[in-house]
């Protein structure tokens, strides 16, 4: 039997809590290289969607030696289906074990107004960096995407270990 090695990558971002997205890396050996991406693209305000990045490169991000790499576990290799050409979609491909998974989660929506943080953009960007109750981002929806893959049994129950390795990593709410 073959396998994939599946990833959760945190992104540092400026202001912002880090993105989460789920990464399985085609070679096992040099896992920022090229594979597959599957994440909840959004900001609060707006509300998210489920996007599959196909074909994605690491090697071709600048950044790329500043993320958060954690090894969720192995999965079979016939659960994954590659696409040659680079493609972003929101359309999931059934056949593909991890996709099926991400299309039955549904995205976080705008946050409502009530959950919202007001004030000067400072306020409210130093606001958005921590845990809002009622309020979803990538990471609440990557957790809940972990878990489903875990239910699955696409991945194993050790995974929740990486999600809390990668919390200590850039925590939230920030200890600033």
């Amino acid at each position: 039997m073959s396998t994939r090695n599946v990833y959760l990558i945190s992104v540092p971002a400026k202001d912002a809590r880090p993105h989460w997205t789920i990464w399985i890396p085609q070679d096992s050996d040099n896992p920022l290289s090229v594979g597959k991406r599957i994440e909840a693209i959004g900001a609060p305000q707006f509300g998210f969607k489920i996007e599959v990045e196909h074909a994605f490169d690491w090697r071709k991000v600048p950044s790329s030696n500043k993320i958060g790499l954690f090894l969720l576990g192995t999965t079979d290799a016939s659960h994954i289906i590659e696409v040659a050409e680079p493609t972003k979609t929101t359309d999931m491909n059934k056949n593909d074990k991890f996709e099926e998974v991400a299309s039955k989660l549904k995205a976080p929506r705008a946050a409502s107004r009530d959950v919202m943080p007001i004030g000067t953009v400072s306020q409210v960007t130093a606001a958005l960096q921590h845990d809002i109750p009622g309020m979803r981002r990538c990471q609440e929806w990557t957790m809940g995407y972990i878990d489903a893959l875990i239910k699955a049994d696409l991945l194993p129950n050790e995974a929740t270990t990486a999600v809390a390795e990668a919390r200590q990593l850039n925590p939230f709410p920030p200890t600033d």
